[in-house]
């Protein structure tokens, strides 16, 4: 394996466990408790923040890789950081519940698809 590809598995890795650890704070809530749950939220949104940087990370460094799978959608996750580091006063709870129950498990299906070997 070479060095950029050790790199980028390591990314995707960062990238699975961070949806991990979103995936256990929030498997005994419903939305209604998430919006109460100020630490939870925190805890979801600094996650999220790791996600959406690494897949920054990985659109910067290996554009080929993301070209050859738009479908992992790294650009909308790392707009989606930006959005929480930089409007955090105006961040639509509803929005984060979304993602991290549809698109985040969907994005780790997706890596493992294709690096079944990065499974937690």
């Amino acid at each position: 394996m070479t060095r950029n590809q050790e790199e980028l598995e390591k990314l995707l890795r960062h990238i699975i466990e961070a949806i991990t650890a979103i995936e256990s704070y929030m498997s005994e809530s419903d939305i209604d408790e998430f919006r109460r749950d100020v630490k939870t939220q925190d805890a979801v949104l600094y996650k999220i923040v790791v996600v959406g940087e690494a897949g920054g990370d990985i659109g910067r460094r290996y554009p080929d890789f993301v070209d050859a799978h738009p479908e992992l959608q790294f650009i909308q996750a790392y707009r989606m950081r930006n959005r929480v580091a930089h409007g955090y006063a105006t961040i639509d709870i509803g929005i984060v519940w979304h993602s991290a129950q549809v698109d985040l498990p969907k994005l780790t299906k997706q890596i493992l698809r294709l690096y079944p070997h990065l499974s937690p």
